[in-house]
């Protein structure tokens, strides 16, 4: 008590007093922060922080947000920065003893926007590290060959096996698509896929009975087989699958205009690889759920310009063969809104 009487007598003949947060010195009067007596910098707390050899208080705190803080005892209202981050600039008010509640309705929305993204970041993290955490632990306890397996091929990341199959997986996935792709370059005499038919076809039969290996690992080894192949995923790896072996037991008929259709499906197996990247694909959803507010009236001023122009360009060429109703000129409308803005 006795020291802080003696700080308190060294302070009454200065009406002004220096503040120095972490090196950046500040210089108020004494009597705008007694306006707020209920605060930290207001009342005689800030006994403790002050310096008598330097005779100043000192504060180790954020010096960029500081500066908005003095600005509050000055002109009694609190505003956000906006490219500080919304937890530092609480944590800063809390230590002061300032609530945000007293942060002005110009800046109001921006920081409970960002506070809430922040929030939903965080509770989303959290559970990714919680199922992260509960998987791990489920692995060091795997005794069954069959559960060993399941989580080498499902969730690859959690150990060195999943790894190199993964590694192996993506492979031929490329593979199969770069194949596939590929066959359809022109040449002289046709194709590349008809002048290596042979090639491609060895390419093929290896990429699908690797596949095919896969496809039945997963479902030896899946904790419930009717729910593994109800899975949209694995319903797109079979019909990718399926096709070559129609086309061995069917010979010329499996030429026909559906198998045609159905090798199709073969460039679905390149859908595999965002499986492999679920949590960054997770991360983009989140991302896109918590700026659901900023693209809704993006999508609403999109969709606006585009029935209008669709609409002028089909009056105005409304002669013209090209533009035969307003659906038909979304496209070209589209496309030159996207390419040239």
């Amino acid at each position: 008590m006795n020291g802080m009487k003696t700080k308190a007598v060294a302070l009454a003949s200065n009406a002004y007093i220096i503040i120095n947060v972490s090196g950046r010195r500040f210089k108020t009067d004494e009597k705008i922060l007694e306006r707020y007596p209920e605060t930290l910098l207001g009342g005689k707390r800030r006994y403790y922080y002050f310096d008598c050899k330097r005779e100043e208080y000192f504060f180790d705190r954020d010096p960029d947000i500081f500066p908005h803080i003095l600005n509050f005892y000055r002109s009694g209202n609190l505003h956000y920065p906006p490219n500080e981050c919304a937890e530092l600039f609480e944590s800063e008010l809390r230590f002061f003893g300032i609530f945000t509640e007293d942060i002005s309705l110009c800046c109001a929305e921006n920081y409970e926007l960002l506070k809430n993204k922040t929030d939903k970041y965080r509770e989303a993290k959290s559970k990714q590290k919680i199922m992260a955490a509960a998987r791990a632990r489920r692995l060091k306890h795997i005794n069954g060959y069959k559960e060993k397996l399941w989580f080498i091929f499902e969730q690859p990341g959690l150990s060195t096996p999943g790894l190199v199959v993964w590694g192996v997986t993506i492979l031929f996935i490329l593979t199969t698509v770069v194949s596939l792709i590929l066959e359809t370059v022109p040449k002289e005499d046709g194709t590349w896929g008809s002048e290596h038919r042979e090639d491609f076809n060895y390419s093929e039969t290896i990429c699908v009975v690797f596949f095919t290996i896969e496809y039945i690992i997963k479902l030896y080894s899946s904790p419930n087989r009717w729910t593994f192949v109800k899975q949209f995923s694995n319903i797109i790896d079979l019909l990718s699958i399926l096709p070559f072996y129609f086309g061995i037991i069917l010979g010329d008929r499996g030429n026909s205009r559906f198998f045609v259709i159905l090798r199709v499906l073969r460039v679905t197996r390149v859908l595999k690889i965002s499986k492999f990247s679920a949590e960054k694909m997770e991360q983009h959803g989140n991302l896109l759920k918590q700026n659901q507010g900023e693209l809704t009236p993006l999508l609403v001023c999109f969709i606006t310009v585009l029935v209008i122009f669709s609409t002028v360009i089909y009056y105005s060429e409304k002669n013209e063969d090209r533009f035969p109703n307003i659906p038909a000129c979304f496209w070209y409308t589209i496309v030159t809104m996207t390419s040239l803005g």
